[in-house]
């Protein structure tokens, strides 16, 4: 059963997915996610990861060390995984003046983690995933997030530009991260809007762009031209700290 949740239609049909790692387990464990077992080492300290003693609800299943290895899905296996429950949000449950991260078509799990992890961090109230954005419950999102999978509100959006055009009659103001864009130190967002974030290659989609979102263009401050443009996940944190500066 384990195996078979490093496939995403497996995970979305049993609504589960895998936290590997002690401090991914642990922040599990902290922010009250439903955990179905756990499978550590027999060497592994339990404590480390927040489950000495374990409650009473959570099973400890004890392995070998190359019983792991089989089982772990990183090169360098910490000793202890989590089988944890998943949940998407509803759009419903998102507060119509909310601060809302859009992904439009982020394919890497790294860049996917570390927009969640800077969104936990700085209070975005939600992010919301378009259609060809990676499972924000693969291992290696969740991995990469460092739990801020569980800091925010996630919704999986079958009609991104559905959501958008709401929250555009509701009020909501929309941006989009954009190298063509207004200079970052000039924008002054409204608490009251959707930060949307396009494709590594190809940006935002053509639907998404007929919406006409303000771009926001972060200002190079080096004169260095080997450089061409930032990391989505980079420039996700850049934008979402100066969207927080300006509240």
């Amino acid at each position: 059963m384990l195996r078979s949740l490093s496939r995403r239609k497996h995970r979305d049909r049993q609504n589960l997915s895998v936290a590997e790692g002690a401090r991914l387990v642990q922040s599990a464990v902290q922010a009250g996610v439903s955990i179905r077992f756990v499978v550590a080492t027999t060497e592994f300290d339990l404590a480390t990861a927040g489950l000495e003693p374990a409650p009473a609800d959570i099973p400890v299943h004890r392995v070998s060390e190359a019983q792991f290895a089989r089982l772990s899905d990183v090169e360098t296996a910490q000793g202890i995984l989590a089988v944890v429950e998943t949940s998407w949000h509803d759009e419903a449950d998102i507060p119509d003046d909310a601060s809302v991260i859009c992904l439009d078509g982020v394919q890497d799990p790294g860049n996917a983690g570390t927009i969640l992890r800077t969104a936990a961090w700085l209070g975005i109230d939600a992010v919301v995933a378009g259609a060809g954005t990676v499972d924000l419950f693969s291992p290696k999102v969740l991995r990469s997030s460092m739990g801020g999978v569980w800091g925010t509100r996630l919704v999986q959006s079958r009609d991104l530009v559905g959501f958008l055009e709401r929250k555009r009659r509701a009020g909501g103001s929309l941006y989009a991260a954009d190298m063509e864009g207004q200079p970052h130190t000039d924008w002054r967002p409204l608490r009251n809007a959707a930060l949307i974030l396009g494709n590594e290659g190809s940006g935002l989609n053509d639907d998404v762009r007929r919406l006409d979102p303000i771009g926001v263009a972060i200002v190079r401050g080096g004169t260095s031209v080997a450089v061409e443009s930032l990391n989505v996940g980079v420039a996700a944190a850049i934008l979402m700290d100066a969207w927080r500066n300006s509240r």
